[in-house]
């Protein structure tokens, strides 16, 4: 996201190398999901999915309810989530409502910190059906989930 500039080497997108002059329009192409997913609000779930689309940038992509429901319904969420208070959530649902709003944004770059952290097993094949069988996306991800790196084209160990 170009918030640490490295101390050696250099970071390239689309064979361009990312700078203060030209990072704010490779944002535009990014969405990042934290290990720490109450960064997302506090509040009523609906809210808190809806309140990406309320920037400049994203109003474009504002998904219809029903491509929601859809959304939450192939992660294994149930439509009354969205009434639900946030803070009141599990861990995993949290976690997979912030991976639900990355999918609903269509950015072409995802980077995700400890995806499936607190998934459990049928939750993580889901989001990798979700997330790592779409072609149309590339996904950054850090984690030490055995099963999620296995179905990584690419794994880099620090």
């Amino acid at each position: 996201m170009g918030f640490q500039i490295p101390d050696k080497g250099s970071i390239f997108y689309r064979n361009n190398e990312l700078h203060k002059n030209n990072i704010e329009k490779y944002r535009r192409e990014m969405c990042w999901l934290p290990q720490n997913v109450n960064i997302l609000g506090r509040g009523q779930v609906e809210n808190i999915i809806f309140h990406p689309f309320s920037f400049a940038e994203n109003k474009k992509n504002k998904p219809q309810r029903e491509r929601v429901l859809q959304t939450l319904s192939s992660l294994n969420l149930n439509a009354d989530i969205t009434d639900a208070v946030f803070e009141n959530l599990s861990g995993g649902e949290k976690q997979r409502i912030g991976i639900l709003i990355c999918m609903l944004l269509k950015k072409p770059l995802i980077l995700l910190d400890e995806p499936s952290s607190a998934l459990d097993r049928d939750s993580i094949r889901i989001v990798i059906d979700l997330i790592l069988k779409d072609d149309k996306k590339t996904v950054l991800s850090a984690s030490h989930d055995e099963e999620w790196l296995s179905h990584c084209d690419k794994i880099v160990e620090l």
